[in-house]
């Protein structure tokens, strides 16, 4: 397997050999180096081993409903901590907003909303690209080596209902059936 190297250090490299990473001389052995390029990262161990890592959609609320918009609060979106919890995302956390129902897209952070309560807010400017009602995806992303993907990788998927109540979670993408509310 070969993979592109674009730059390390602003020279160019050229296309390295996995295995042969080893024998490079900017293979700094005392610790782990990392370079990029873009949607992917390439991290190089101690023994000289390159590793490239994959930036993948870790989880997503699919299809929820727009509950509020606040254009006076200070940033963010704020979710339901039930779902937060299902979808496997912290607080402060960076997610793209997708918005069904415009075709906004937007990236933003997580804030955390009342247990239960099935809010879904879009706050600060962000404010702007929603109105009450309509369909949202939020996505979380996340990097994952080679090896975590070779094994069926899937992300977690949140299904809600009308009310931003779970219907189901931890399906792969390519089995969930389509809902009835949500081909409105």
């Amino acid at each position: 397997m070969e993979i592109l190297v674009c730059y390390w250090g602003g020279n160019y490299i050229g296309t390295v050999s996995i295995r042969v990473a080893r024998d490079l001389p900017w293979v700094d052995r005392r610790r782990y180096k990392a370079f990029s390029v873009p949607a992917l990262t390439f991290v190089v161990d101690t023994y000289g081993e390159v590793y490239m890592r994959r930036m993948m959609c870790k989880s997503k609320i699919h299809r929820a409903l727009l509950t509020g918009a606040d254009v006076n609060y200070v940033g963010s979106i704020t979710i339901d901590r039930e779902l937060m919890d299902a979808a496997d995302l912290l607080e402060f956390e960076k997610v793209q907003v997708l918005n069904v129902t415009n075709g906004a897209r937007f990236e933003t952070y997580v804030i955390e909303g009342a247990r239960g309560s099935g809010v879904l807010q879009l706050n600060g400017a962000a404010a702007r690209l929603g109105v009450v009602g309509d369909l949202l995806i939020v996505i979380s992303y996340a990097e994952y080596e080679e090896l975590e993907l070779s094994d069926g990788f899937s992300p977690k998927v949140v299904l809600v209902d009308e009310k931003n109540r779970i219907l189901d979670t931890g399906r792969r993408m390519q089995d969930i059936p389509p809902l009835e509310h949500l081909t409105a």
